[in-house]
């Protein structure tokens, strides 16, 4: 990928800033651009165009901080999106602003959590828009990134985005594989194999790290204690599961020091076309809401 097209959600944008500086080197990679999209969600009985004044608040917000980030070399620009479901919201601003990255951030450890941020961000894991990276943030500078791969189907994109975080941040790329000691000197070769060639797709120098451990996750998590930044690509058994958010991932973030990304690969977003259907007819409610939604999310005030 030559370039991104990062969008970010987000039901605070007051509290975005360490995710906004994690994600940063894919802002300011070459051709590349970002959306901060503030996602208000509305109660199902509600017309949209009750979130007006809300909007507003949230583009003024929205506004202070791009202005900010214009002082880094990246491009990012405020949005807002009003939704009664904030997924759905979501996946329609992925497809309005052709992104290729969409970024999301871990839910806080707190008690107090966001439960409706919550339930939008399992929604778009489990089927992602486009390639897709929970981000749990952290303040600590990176000086060493570890991408752990098995050759799994997000292997590629986790180590494309760790070579863009080592470009960006100088930063050194290890690239970790984790031997079970039981498999057979054969299969050992044959994974050996895959290790090298995957790990040589990268155009950044790679550290290779090799490992002989019965339980992959501790293996990972001793390793990760020497990095700043892990990069996981998600596995089958991690994201393909009602729960996503539950106990795999709950307790692999809680585990893990510094910065943390768990990236999941999809395929582009096309629209699905029926040759017997060629107009998409919208019935009255939908097209009500349509309009509800653009008047306030574009209903600006004159000191705007």
């Amino acid at each position: 990928m030559s370039h991104y097209r990062v969008l970010i959600p987000t039901t605070n944008p007051s509290r975005t800033g360490p995710l906004l500086k994690a994600v940063s080197p894919f802002l300011n990679a070459e051709d590349s651009r970002g959306t901060l999209l503030g996602v208000i969600e509305m109660a199902p009985e509600r017309p949209l165009s009750e979130g007006v004044e809300v909007a507003r608040a949230y583009r003024a917000l929205l506004s202070r901080i791009t202005r900010y980030a214009e002082r880094g070399p990246g491009e990012l620009r405020g949005q807002v999106r009003i939704a009664h479901v904030a997924a759905q919201g979501i996946r329609e601003a992925v497809l309005e602003t052709d992104t290729n990255l969409l970024v999301l951030e871990a839910a806080s450890q707190t008690p107090r959590q966001d439960g409706l941020w919550v339930n939008a961000v399992e929604d778009l894991l489990v089927d992602p828009p486009c390639d897709v990276a929970l981000v749990r943030p952290d303040t600590a500078p990176i000086r060493s990134v570890l991408v752990p791969v098995r050759g799994g189907p997000s292997a590629q994109l986790a180590l494309r985005l760790a070579a863009t975080v080592c470009k960006e941040t100088g930063a050194e790329l290890c690239v970790l594989h984790i031997f079970n000691p039981r498999i057979s000197a054969e299969s050992q070769k044959r994974e050996e194999s895959a290790f090298l060639k995957l790990s040589s797709t990268v155009d950044v120098p790679v550290r290779r790290i090799t490992l002989l451990s019965a339980s992959v996750r501790e293996a990972i998590i001793r390793e990760a204690a020497q990095h700043q930044m892990v990069v996981l690509g998600a596995t089958l058994s991690l994201m393909h599961r009602p729960m996503v958010l539950g106990a795999p991932i709950t307790r692999l973030l809680r585990r893990l020091p510094g910065n943390v990304m768990v990236v999941k690969t999809a395929g582009p977003v096309t629209a699905v076309k029926d040759p017997d259907r060629p107009f998409r007819v919208e019935n009255r409610a939908a097209a009500a809401e349509r309009v509800d939604r653009w008047f306030a999310e574009n209903t600006f005030h004159s000191k705007e």
